[in-house]
């Protein structure tokens, strides 16, 4: 078959033809799904420390506030949440979503330490 010729001959036919294709490539476009908001969970880690026998107070000033004043120096934490109860401290630390491409390699610690 030549298909050259038989589509010269007959213009309407692949009119038709392209118009239908179209068609199809339009309403598949809008059967799509697009999501413009992924579902991104925020980075966060939980601690949890335990102390039998421990009264929430004594939790919280010997486990919980020490652990605040050394975890606030981590960069990137927006957020920090402690909670204490009889025997067990719980510290959940939300950190910031990175983006751009700086943020893309991964982080090798210095020889010779912070400059």
């Amino acid at each position: 078959m030549d298909w050259t010729r038989k589509s010269l001959a007959n213009p309407a036919a692949v009119a038709v033809f392209a118009a239908f294709i179209l068609l199809m490539g339009v309403i598949t476009l809008f059967r799509l799904p697009v999501q413009l908001f992924p579902d991104i969970e925020q980075p966060q880690i939980t601690i949890q420390a335990s102390w039998r026998a421990a009264s929430p107070r004594e939790v919280e000033s010997e486990i919980i506030k020490p652990l605040e004043e050394v975890l606030q120096g981590i960069p990137g934490v927006e957020k920090m949440q402690a909670f204490a109860n009889r025997g067990n401290a719980f510290l959940i630390l939300e950190f910031a979503l990175e983006t751009g491409e700086e943020n893309n390699q991964p982080r090798q610690p210095s020889p010779a330490g912070p400059l």
